[in-house]
């Protein structure tokens, strides 16, 4: 395992092998995208034309925007956070990751998310958005 000389050690009671900056974007929660399917399928046009693509797009571009939200929520609330006995482990709040890096991974992942919204046309891209507000 590759370390940095400022590395910080892992909080005690922390049993994860995921790097920092990949919890700050709570994977664990990412299942939710899943329901970009559900409409689709249950409809049964997933199979028609581009429509999984433009499925798994949209679902992307979700799961990238709400990685932002998580991210900027973690440093919003990094000092109550630090006094909650399973919130003090989150990556801003315990120190892994500093408030800046963490609006910096929130930055690219919101344009990030919000541009492969917009692909899909503005009616996407107004909803992706509208869930980041």
């Amino acid at each position: 395992m590759l370390t940095t000389s400022n590395a910080r050690p892992r909080p005690a009671g922390e049993k994860t092998w995921m790097p920092a900056g990949l919890r700050l974007l709570r994977p664990g929660q990412w299942t939710k995208s899943l329901l970009v399917l559900a409409a689709p399928f249950a409809g049964g046009v997933l199979s028609r034309d581009d429509v999984a693509t433009r499925a798994v797009i949209a679902m992307v571009a979700f799961t990238l925007v709400a990685g932002a939200v998580y991210a900027a929520n973690d440093v919003v609330d990094a000092e109550s956070d630090r006094l909650h006995p399973a919130k003090r482990l989150r990556p801003v709040a315990s120190g892994r990751i500093s408030p800046r890096a963490a609006l910096s991974v929130c930055a690219v992942c919101a344009v990030s998310g919000l541009a492969l919204s917009a692909v899909l046309g503005w009616p996407t891209a107004a909803v992706v958005a509208g869930y980041a507000l």
